[in-house]
């Protein structure tokens, strides 16, 4: 399918976006937010368009060589000084307008994984995103990454450690 694109092949490349957009755009929610990611998803997608005749197969599937596309996309943003910290997500209230107790404990819990998450580098962050929360293997995460895997597998420990010496304070 993705000889068929890279040959100017539209319904293979509409077939990709099908197949890979629900991913590109979950990752990129998690890093800009939901209006934002609506965007950098496009932008994402006419990229890999334009660069497809450069796609070289590593082995790796093709879903990482669009969230690496995606990646670069995100850095761009925050590197013009956009990002200050990863977005909140909205909390809807139940219907009484009241909390329970276990509500309470999982929404503080969020909380202080998203401010640990908002501590680590923008490396760290995407390591572990990547790996955890996108589900890709570590030699899938070097790929997108441009890393190696031992460098990988470090830097994903690193951010682990680092996440758990945030969360400390908290409890």
């Amino acid at each position: 399918m993705v000889a068929l694109a890279a040959a100017g092949d539209k319904e293979a490349f509409r077939s990709l976006h099908t197949a890979h957009v629900r991913d590109v755009h979950r990752f990129l929610v998690r890093r800009v937010g939901q209006d934002l990611a609506e965007d950098l998803t496009a932008e994402t997608f006419l990229s890999a368009w334009r660069g497809l005749f450069s796609y070289v197969d590593t082995g790796a599937p093709f879903r990482a060589w669009l969230l690496r596309i995606a990646l670069r996309h995100v850095l761009t943003w925050s590197r013009r000084g956009s990002a200050s910290e990863l977005p909140v997500a909205e909390i809807d209230l139940p219907a009484t307008g009241r909390l329970d107790e276990r509500v309470v404990e999982r929404l503080t819990a969020q909380g202080a994984l998203r401010a640990a998450l908002g501590r680590l580098t923008e490396s760290q962050r995407a390591a572990l995103e990547l790996r955890y929360l996108q589900d890709l293997s570590v030699p899938e995460t070097a790929a997108v990454l441009g890393l190696a895997e031992a460098a990988t597998r470090q830097l994903v420990h690193r951010a682990l450690r680092a996440m758990v010496r945030h969360m400390e304070p908290i409890g």
